[in-house]
């Protein structure tokens, strides 16, 4: 890649904060900042995965979560050349998981977390998910 999108005095008050260093217990990383810097190619292009540049490397990150014991619950484009083996029922339950929230999110106070205390933020989610529940 000709250029990251962090620059070096980012990435160093960002650093120690991230996970595989060889000082961590049970390392399971590599080279994070190559990771942060493909998680923020993909928010700022909106790209899928698949279109990571080739100097991510090929696969690169989904085969570095494949080792750190991540399951694939997102659906996938049914075009993808090598199709990966996707967890129907955990797909199911993410998805109920995920419909939840936008539910949830209706809620214009609990969208824009207007409580002042996490106690009434919690009491508002609460009273939002049991009205949810009861439709």
């Amino acid at each position: 890649m000709d250029r990251f999108i962090l620059t070096d005095a980012q990435w160093a008050k960002m650093e120690p904060f991230c996970l595989g260093k060889a000082s961590d217990p049970a390392r399971t990383g590599g080279d994070a900042r190559l990771f942060l810097e493909a998680v923020l190619w993909i928010t700022r292009t909106d790209s899928p995965w698949r279109d990571l540049p080739p100097s991510f490397g090929n696969n690169k990150i989904i085969a570095d979560l494949t080792g750190r014991g991540a399951k694939i619950v997102v659906s996938q484009m049914p075009g993808r050349t090598a199709p990966l083996v996707i967890d129907a029922d955990i797909y199911k339950w993410r998805h109920l998981i995920e419909n939840f929230f936008c539910k949830l999110k209706e809620f214009k106070r609990i969208a824009t977390r207007s409580d002042k205390t996490d106690t009434s933020f919690e009491a508002m989610i609460y009273l939002g998910g049991a009205l949810i529940n009861s439709r």
